[in-house]
């Protein structure tokens, strides 16, 4: 009977409203980066199977709607999915997230949401239906290979239940943050600028901190450290003194970053007023979207040029020389497409380290004065590094023009 009942629910949805479906990426375009809410689930889950008596099984249901109302859930969402839903056009989400973490994730959202709004029993697409290998036509050649999610997979999934005879590939329309359909398919991609909004409020939990894991050492010798191995895997927790330092910089930055994300994120919001403002047909809806909402990838410039650095307000040259008496004011504008931790260095020491917007100088030291002695230690060779602080990888850095601070010669004793 209950099987009967989800049919009948899924056979209405199909055919009471427009004949067209919108395929939703949860991660970077839904919400943020779950961060430690995720590595909380990871971790008490896979330390409970080891010990049950802890009886951890990662952040509550509460937990989770309350870090979507802090800033989680993309702005806007919630609104373009009950319009959605008040104009009988079926969701599905497609993640590349397991599945039962999108479940419970998911079963938040629909809290805040107000009510359930994905296709009944089929309506969530996750790790399991995705890096599939496709063979395709594009122009006159067959093209084949790994690919991270499919369209047609859904199309033929919802296809084969009662009510949806109509659905193909062109009624559907996609919303992603990457690319990670077959080319044959792209053509029905939006894709959206990532949502960096990151969850910090740490892997230690009630029942499970760095008490508990320490005491389970001995007994579990080698599960721990592979646990100690995934924390710095992820950019939490490292035994090195200087990464540790790096992971602490990056989760203040990302602290820093988190509210002007949240004001500054439009894409719902934008969305919504196109389908509620636009003549629009299923075929034609992803042009359309591109055309009204201006959603283009971002390009990427190369790394030497992202950064550009001033002294006193002049783009510096190879070696800046100062008199004694002068002031140095040092900024920082970073070219680059996303928010970044940014250091400045003097002789390989960090000596300043903010956060640096797209587009924006960011005042990085002012110095009063420079004396010949430099007791200070302000003269040497200064660089500016950019980091991302949501993945601080060795080697992923950019670097600015590095400079040298001197004193002119007939002004020394």
């Amino acid at each position: 009977e209950a099987e009967a009942e989800a049919e009948a629910e899924a056979e209405a949805e199909a055919t009471s409203g427009p004949e067209v479906l919108v395929i939703l990426d949860m991660d970077q375009t839904m919400i943020g980066t779950s961060g430690d809410l995720v590595l909380r689930s990871i971790i008490e889950q896979n330390l409970t199977t080891l010990r049950p008596e802890l009886d951890a099984h990662g952040p509550s249901h509460q937990e989770l709607v309350s870090a979507l109302n802090q800033g989680l859930l993309r702005p806007g969402l919630a609104d373009f999915i009950r319009y959605l839903h008040g104009q009988k056009i079926p969701m599905v989400v497609y993640t590349a997230a397991e599945r039962t973490w999108a479940l419970e994730l998911l079963g938040a959202v629909e809290e805040i949401v107000g009510f359930p709004f994905l296709v009944p029993e089929v309506g969530l697409f996750a790790h399991d239906d995705c890096h599939l290998r496709l063979t395709g036509q594009v122009g006159d050649k067959h093209k084949s290979g790994k690919y991270d999610k499919s369209i047609q997979l859904v199309v033929n999934r919802l296809s084969a239940l009662p009510g949806w005879d109509w659905l193909g590939l062109e009624n559907i329309v996609m919303f992603d943050d990457i690319s990670p359909l077959p080319p044959w398919e792209e053509h029905r991609l939006v894709w959206v600028p990532e949502y960096r909004w990151t969850e910090l409020s740490g892997w230690e939990g009630d029942k499970v901190n760095s008490i508990v894991v320490e005491e389970m050492y001995d007994e579990f010798e080698e599960q721990v450290e592979g646990l100690m191995g995934f924390l710095e895997e992820k950019f939490v927790q490292s035994s090195d003194p200087t990464v540790q330092q790096l992971f602490l910089d990056c989760h203040q930055i990302l602290r820093e970053l988190n509210p002007r994300i949240v004001e500054s994120d439009t894409l719902w919001v934008r969305l919504l007023e196109f389908f509620q403002q636009q003549d629009w047909s299923p075929a034609g809806l992803p042009a359309q979207i591109r055309e009204h909402v201006q959603l283009r990838p971002a390009t990427s410039n190369t790394q030497q040029a992202l950064i550009r650095v001033e002294l006193n307000g002049n783009p510096v040259n190879k070696h800046e020389k100062l008199r004694a008496q002068d002031g140095a004011v040092i900024g920082v504008e970073w070219l680059g497409e996303r928010p970044v931790l940014m250091q400045l260095q003097l002789k390989g020491r960090v000596v300043a380290k903010k956060a640096a917007w797209p587009g924006e100088i960011v005042e990085m030291v002012s110095y009063e004065n420079l004396e010949p002695e430099d007791e200070q230690g302000k003269l040497g060779k200064y660089v500016a590094v950019a980091i991302d602080p949501a993945h601080p990888e060795e080697g992923s850095e950019s670097y600015g023009k590095p400079f040298e601070l001197i004193l002119d010669e007939f002004v020394k004793p």
